[in-house]
């Protein structure tokens, strides 16, 4: 399980520290605003031999060290592009057995 120690800011700018633990980390791929666009990027990529989805969109577990807040990321070859995406935090709702 690790742990994120967050500051939320409030509409009104006041600051407070938020502790979320997690065990599970998916992605989102094939996602975006406008439906066109995610196809025409598919189609960018089988262009150079990535083969498309077999669900648009896709989700996917992947390792928790892929969770970073880093000011640089590493990347391997000339040819890779380092992406920043929002993060969706989602907490279990649990209630008391009476309720």
């Amino acid at each position: 399980m690790r742990r994120l120690r967050l500051l939320l800011q409030s509409p009104d700018g006041e600051l407070s520290p938020v502790s979320f633990e997690f065990s599970r980390l998916l992605l989102g791929g094939w996602t975006g605003r406008n439906p066109d666009d995610v196809m025409a990027h598919i189609e960018e990529l089988r262009r150079i031999g990535v083969p498309g989805p077999e669900r648009i969109p896709s989700f996917f577990p992947v390792g928790q060290n892929l969770l970073c807040f880093g000011t640089e990321v590493q990347v391997i070859g000339e040819r890779t592009s380092g992406e920043v995406e929002y993060v969706l935090l989602l907490r279990a709702m649990i209630t008391a057995p009476d309720q």
